[in-house]
């Protein structure tokens, strides 16, 4: 069974507008206007509401230090010394153009066969994404830029959260939307990755949206890719 929990984001990320870009633009937050959000002055955090496993989350379940958390935690740099705030405000060009990134960001248990230096999920590592607040908000971040760089955008319709097409799908989806695209691997590591870090509601709703676009760009796509996609939910998520 599932259930909505609202988590919250710090007032002092609300001042930097990076991340209030990506949480107001993207559906994560809102003020008037966006439903199931609100700004609660009592405790100066920013709530929205998300689909999570039926469980509570808890800040110091096994917890892990490992370079990953620290990196996602924003307290220390990947292996090319980038803090992930200074990934998640870069353009769409950067977002397509470098290829060491996107391993960070969606972590998983195999080697990386593009990135050798890019960290392997430990059971520790597994259950700080899945039990810690601000490492779990922080992996939807990661979530809301990539959808936005493939031209969706998250909404609430009848108090339930969607991934849909936004304005700007036609000129974004150019960045992806081609024969043999790389960004087709990237999609499949982000739907296995977040299967693997407790947000499979998420990957779920994500692969609605991937096949909405597949009926329209079925040739461009193929059967193949869509099945590796499908296949990414399916990841066993045993540590």
């Amino acid at each position: 069974m599932q259930r909505l929990l609202t988590g919250g984001f710090p007032k002092k990320w609300l001042k930097n507008n990076n991340y209030l870009n990506i949480l107001v633009k993207y559906g994560f937050c809102g003020f008037s206007g966006y439903a199931d959000s609100k700004f609660d002055n009592s405790n100066n955090k920013c709530y929205f509401a998300f689909i999570f496993n039926n469980k509570k989350l808890e800040e110091n379940s096994m917890q892990s230090n490992s370079q990953l958390v620290q990196f996602y935690l924003g307290q220390g740099p990947d292996n090319r010394g980038r803090m992930i705030d200074e990934i998640l405000a870069w353009k769409d060009e950067q977002i397509e153009n470098v290829h060491d990134y996107i391993q960070w960001l969606f972590p998983l248990k195999e080697t990386s066969a593009f990135n050798s230096s890019a960290p392997v999920l430990s059971e520790a590592d597994i259950a700080t994404f899945r039990n810690n607040t601000k490492v779990n908000q922080k992996l939807l971040l990661s979530l809301a830029k990539l959808i936005d760089f493939y031209g969706f955008m998250a909404t609430w319709e009848s108090g339930t959260y969607q991934i849909v097409k936004s304005k700007d799908f036609q000129q974004k989806s150019r960045n992806w939307l081609t024969r043999n695209n790389h960004n087709f691997l990237r999609i499949t590591r982000i739907l296995k990755s977040l299967v693997l870090l407790g947000s499979e509601k998420h990957s779920r709703i994500l692969l609605v949206a991937l096949e909405e676009v597949y009926k329209d760009n079925s040739k461009i796509i193929g059967q193949e890719t869509l099945n590796y996609w499908k296949d990414a939910l399916n990841v066993n998520t045993s540590a």
